[in-house]
């Protein structure tokens, strides 16, 4: 499968962390101090990215610089910069125009629709294009007498109790920082301490105010720093102090700099307030509220450690890390790029670090697309709210991770825009109900637009956050936010498509215009009416239980009966000449594979490569296909997630999540093991191990840090109204393991589920919320099963038509134990790079095209490449040396890949075997041929037909095995 082109960081190739921006002084690899909770590194960074973090939910904090010039950054969650007055944010009125729109669809096509439409749009109170930043708060920047030339430097963060800490020697002696954000105080706080008695001296001061948008204030007192900053008339703006206190020594503070001399310990308090009309804010009191707060480190960081551990520790994962938990997280991530592998110790590591940028980044409003951390004045999609996937994977694990407290900041922000959502449903559709814009910030009110990206693009997106609505309740039960909050919010969503929607000759329901995230135009996306069907599903469900609503509960029924049904490639639905109409560019002719269709209509094209899996939406969110109760599409959906995994060529965590969560769902735990491997080898996570967007450390992203417990939990334990399967996607690679404490729907709380399938054993300890029959899924593939639950044993048996086993059980309020034994399973053999630096020929090498040698595919170095005479039918050998055992071959193509080839493997050079064929390929990157099982010392690659004009060119080729 192909899941990812980015180059690899090879094994001698810096990690971005580190590149000209970093000093080691500790040796790499030297155990943690700190315990396996948490990460630690010996080295430095100056940059912001890959800095240590903290947070309360609200205020963020970014530890990173020289030990002697260290720079904290402060956010809060609500700093958004502004160009104009709300008066000016207009909402465009065009309900008018919309039978004109789908008039001009049907006759001229979406390209001459999205140009008539936008002019209509600017035309009638369309407000004006404006960059709303999430921004950062301050900068404090440090400077330490005597902390220069640092050695035995080390620094952590604590998930536990959510303190950064760094301690190294310095010219004058031993230094010390600690840092953490109080959830109970709201405010960093920072302690540094010196060389020993009188001995630390420091100077404070803020960076400067980095775009024009922002008005900056100046402010200072006799003992703090700060400022009061304005906004656009109207916005409001955002105060910050930053107060000193010392113990011993003098301080003084003159022109916005606060000096410290021969102090034992400074303590640094921050907090920054965001204020809008008819508030004015104030410097002055925010100092004096800080002020009241004692001037004790250990006494400020004890409650909110409480708070904070509390959360955090009622989940625990052990993935049989071992004594590699000792290592640094410099160590583990630097043998995750060396062997491209995922250690098991930095998969541990990894998962409490999710859960910890998670519980960090939750407060009043969910994690943006940074979480809450951020030192760009410009940032990337300006590091708001994008709400087709990005902020549902931030908070997908939240609930299932048992913190289903932190969803009240996602459940507040989506409320607070509904009033704005009603307005933009009604002035730019015509409908009732709501309508979510385009984007959104700490408000969710705005309507921006652009001419790629109109009002109609996000049509399904109130209702896909509505899943969230609804699951909260399906976990906890609570039938107060049933009926107060969730269902109202999927109130306001049916009511937009019992409006939006017009109907063919036949009564079928069609949506036009259409949009399928974020590849294509056309009528009748998929994920249209596939969130639809769970909103009103949901709905239809939630009024039952609550006996209420009985005439809407019809009127939704009745609905579903005129939905279209999803469509696959067939014979029939396939072969004829796309609609002109459609804006399609970038997709493939379908082919009758028995795929999904990305779009409900016969004949539209494909995009197999494209990195969102917005059609699978009633796979891996609604989990409405399922193998027994819809199993044509349940198979066309699988199909379809295999040509992704084949096709795209980025490495966007959000594809591998969506990815990852389809492969949960299908029982594939092996492709999840390759995404994750795939991330670590390739340099997703920062020294923090906050993830990035893309690999090599590209943007600073937190998609994955909700994503990654979401797919775990998924594999482990999936859950669904009266149902629970133990272990349904295990990946082979983690035959032994525990989790502890995340929750299932139905009021299940998982207190621990044991796996050892090297001994035969599996053990959970289950707890209801109440009485409740279950069925109790057992895990695939295991034989001569005993099954106890409680102290009674039960009989396995099918459930269900589509494989799989296990019992109904009646579950008490309260713990039941299940324990099963079964024929042992051997763990795997551990697979290891063989290919690294084997003899490698081929059929040609274009020499006019440089230093293009085969050998150039096994060493390890992704920036350099071979490639063939511009012609078909070439091949590639890889000699091994000798016969091994091969598990897994993995190819990287340049764009000028292969469209038809084959991979075989001999012992002797002579006599071949065929470990796999693939026709009509197109994509590049990576391509990943994983659980293989056949002995050779020879691998070739028979490429018989080019995808362009050039020759086959391949960047990589690594086979696996023991």
């Amino acid at each position: 499968m192909a899941t990812g082109v980015v180059p690899l960081a090879t094994a001698g190739q810096a990690r971005a962390d580190d590149a000209g921006a970093s000093g080691t002084a500790g040796r790499p690899g030297d155990a943690a101090q700190a315990g396996p909770r948490g990460a630690v590194s010996t080295s430095w960074t100056e940059n912001w990215e890959s800095g240590f973090v903290t947070g309360n939910g609200n205020l963020g904090a970014v530890l990173y610089g020289r030990p002697e010039s260290p720079v904290v950054l402060v956010n809060n969650s609500k700093l958004y910069t502004s160009q104009y007055s709300p008066e000016q944010r207009t909402i465009a009125e065009t309900a008018a125009f919309v039978p004109q729109i789908r008039e001009t669809i049907k006759d001229q096509g979406y390209a001459a629709m999205l140009d008539w439409s936008f002019q209509q749009s600017k035309a009638h109170g369309l407000a004006p294009d404006e960059s709303i930043d999430y921004h950062p708060g301050l900068f404090l920047n440090c400077s330490l007498t005597g902390a220069d030339q640092a050695s035995d430097y080390r620094r952590a963060e604590n998930f536990e109790t959510g303190e950064v800490t760094t301690t190294w020697q310095g010219t004058a002696g031993s230094f010390a920082t600690k840092a953490f954000a109080s959830r109970p105080d709201n405010v960093v706080v920072i302690q540094f301490t010196g060389p020993g008695a009188g001995a630390l001296s420091a100077t404070f001061s803020l960076g400067p105010v980095g775009t024009k948008q922002i008005t900056p204030g100046p402010a200072q007192g006799p003992d703090w720093i700060g400022f009061h900053n304005l906004y656009a008339p109207g916005n409001g703006g955002y105060d910050g102090v930053v107060t000193f206190r010392t113990r011993g020594g003098t301080l003084a503070v003159d022109n916005g700099t606060a000096t410290v001399q021969g102090a034992d310990e400074i303590l640094v308090l921050i907090r920054i307030e965001r204020w809008r009309p008819p508030q004015t804010g104030g410097v002055d009191e925010l100092a004096r509220q800080l002020h009241r707060l004692p001037a004790d480190y250990n006494g400020l960081i004890g409650p909110h450690a409480a708070v904070h551990g509390e959360l955090y520790n009622r989940v625990s994962v052990d993935f049989g890390g071992g004594a590699d938990r000792g290592l640094t997280t410099d160590a583990l991530l630097a043998q995750a790029v060396r062997e491209r592998t995922m250690p098991k110790a930095l998969l541990e590591k990894v998962y409490d670090a999710c859960r910890y940028v998670v519980l960090s980044a939750s407060g009043d409003l969910p994690p943006n697309l940074q979480g809450i951390w951020n030192g760009n004045w410009s940032p990337p999609w300006h590091s708001d709210y994008s709400a087709d996937a990005n902020l549902q994977l931030a908070v997908d694990s939240t609930v299932s991770g048992a913190m289903p407290e932190l969803m009240e900041g996602f459940f507040s922000l989506i409320e607070s825009g509904v009033p704005s959502w009603q307005e933009g449903a009604t002035k730019l559709a015509g409908c009732r109900g709501i309508l979510y814009p385009a984007r959104m910030q700490d408000q969710g009110t705005y309507f921006q637009q652009n001419h790629d990206w109109q009002w109609f693009n996000q049509v399904s997106i109130a209702g896909w956050l509505g899943h969230y609505f609804y699951d909260q309740y399906r976990y906890t039960g609570d039938l107060r936010f049933l009926r107060d909050r969730a269902l109202p919010y999927l109130k306001e969503c049916a009511l937009f498509y019992e409006d939006w929607w017009v109907r063919d000759a036949d009564g079928t329901l069609r949506s036009t215009p259409s949009f399928s995230y974020e590849c294509a135009f056309a009528d009748n996306a998929t994920i249209d009416f596939a969130v639809a069907k769970e909103v009103l599903t949901n709905l239809i469900e939630g009024c039952t239980v609550l006996g209420i609503e009985a005439d809407g509960v019809a009127r939704w029924r009745e609905l579903l009966t005129h939905f279209p049904a999803y469509m696959i490639n067939t014979a029939r639905t396939t072969g004829g000449t796309p609609p002109p109409n459609w804006q399609m560019e970038t997709g493939v002719k379908a082919v009758a594979d028995g795929s999904l269709k990305e779009f409900i209509e016969p004949n539209m094209l494909e995009f197999p490569a494209h990195r969102h899996l917005s059609s699978l939406y009633p796979l891996f969110v609604s989990h409405e296909f399922s193998p027994e109760d819809t199993p044509e599409l349940w198979t066309a959906a699988a199909r379809s997630y295999e040509k992704k995994i084949r096709s795209v060529g980025e490495s966007e965590s959000h594809y591998r999540m969506q990815a990852s969560l389809c492969a949960a769902r299908l029982g594939r735990g092996d492709d999840i093991w390759n995404f994750l491997t795939l991330m670590a080898a390739d340099s997703v996570f920062h020294t923090s191990l906050v993830p990035s967007h893309y690999d090599n450390l590209n943007v600073f992203n937190v998609d994955a840090s909700g994503g990654i417990p979401a797919v775990l939990h998924n594999a482990l334990v999936f859950s669904a109204p009266g149902r629970l399967d133990l272990l349904p996607a295990l990946p082979s690679a983690l035959g032994t393991g525990a989790i502890r404490g995340i929750l299932a729907r139905g009021r299940v709380t998982v207190e621990e589920l044991v796996w050892d399938y090297p001994s035969g054993t599996v053990t959970a300890t289950l707890h209801s919320g109440t009485r409740q029959s279950v069925e109790l899924s057992l895990p695939p593939g295991l034989s001569d099963v005993a099954l106890t639950v409680g102290a009674r044993r039960r009989q396995v048996g099918p459930l269900g038509t589509a494989g799989r086993t296990g019992t109904r059980v009646t579950l008490p309020a309260g713990r039941t134990r299940v324990a099963l034994s079964f024929t042992p399973i051997a763990a795997p053999p551990t697979a290891v790079l063989l290919s690294y630096g084997a003899t490698a020929t081929a059929s040609s090498t274009r020499t006019s095209d440089g230093d293009v040698t085969p050998d150039k595919t096994v060493d390890n170095n992704s920036s350099t490449r071979w490639t063939s005479d511009y012609a078909d039918n070439q091949w590639l050998q890889i000699d091994l040396g000798a016969v091994h055992s091969l598990t897994e071959v993995k190819l990287n193509w340049e764009t000028a890949t292969a469209r038809d080839f084959a991979i075989d493997v001999s012992a002797d050079g002579h006599t071949w075997t065929t470990v796999t064929n693939v026709t009509g390929n197109t994509a590049s990157g990576w391509m990943d041929f994983p659980n293989l099982s056949v002995s050779g010392r020879y691998v070739r690659l028979d490429l018989i037909t080019r995808a362009t004009s050039y020759g086959f060119s391949l960047w990589d080729v690594e086979v696996y095995g023991s």
